[in-house]
């Protein structure tokens, strides 16, 4: 299966070459799940939306079980693009960086390969994400772990001298082994506030006091529980790095008392 609308992804503003908001709709099952992007141009005119293909359509691997375009990102303007491929060299990971020149994308850089720490496996690029700017991309992977490391990182690349630079590593804060840390993420407009989901498992907590308590002279047993609840965590960029400031959670499942 092509699996086509996959993942979309539509720009904020206009692009003069494309004459239109640049619309990108990937099928990374075509091709043998190597994997296809097709750019299209939306425009809007007297009330008529219009959605018309404007470019050659991307194939950024070719190779058979890539699944490029698992997930798509872009500046403002989408003249600046981003692919995953997170099949690439069994299950490393990889992505893949284009620019607009006329009616067609070609890659920026070299593409960018997982980074060492990950193996076959950990699929680097489940999911990524362009600041508006176009100054940050935010890569992850929820499986890549080290030995005192629970699994799951955020790697963010800084945009310097026209090339994505490996720039900070944000790792699981959590000890849960199946929190999946980077499962998701979103970022504010200025690129100032990212906020990562974790959406696995996290381990219950017991407090037992022993039997005779003073008020009630049997047992009480505090339960914090969270399985399957996820977390998700906000960063907010402090000069170029993006710092821990808080986590949520769903309150209501927490803190149970039992007596």
């Amino acid at each position: 299966y092509g699996r086509f609308g996959y993942d979309i992804f539509l720009a904020n503003k206009d692009s003069s070459i494309a004459g239109g908001r640049i619309l990108l709709i990937s099928a990374p099952g075509e091709n043998s799940s190597s994997g296809v992007v097709y750019p299209y141009a939306v425009t809007e005119t007297l009330g008529t939306v219009s959605v018309q293909s404007f470019a050659s359509y991307i194939v950024p691997s070719g190779i058979s079980q890539s699944l490029a375009g698992t997930s798509i990102t872009g500046n403002e303007t989408g003249e600046l693009i981003a692919i995953s491929a997170p099949g690439v060299n069994n299950e490393t990971g990889a992505v893949y960086v284009y620019s607009l020149n006329t009616s067609t994308y070609s890659l920026t850089q070299s593409v960018i390969n997982a980074p060492e720490i990950c193996k076959p496996g950990d699929k680097f690029g489940q999911k990524i994400l362009m600041t508006k700017d176009g100054n940050y991309l935010f890569v992850t992977s929820t499986l890549v772990s080290t030995a005192n490391v629970k699994p799951g990182k955020v790697f963010a690349y800084k945009w310097i001298d026209n090339q994505f630079i490996l720039h900070q590593t944000l790792d699981n804060p959590t000890s849960e082994k199946e929190m999946n840390f980077g499962f998701n993420l979103t970022v504010d407009s200025l690129g100032q506030t990212l906020v990562v989901t974790g959406k696995g498992d996290s381990q219950g907590i017991d407090q037992f006091f022993e039997s005779g308590t003073t008020f009630d002279g049997g047992n009480l047993n505090f339960v914090t529980q969270k399985n399957k609840t996820g977390s998700v965590y906000t960063y907010i960029r402090y000069n170029s790095k993006f710092i821990l400031t808080e986590e949520l959670f769903d309150l209501s499942k927490i803190g149970r008392a039992h007596v």
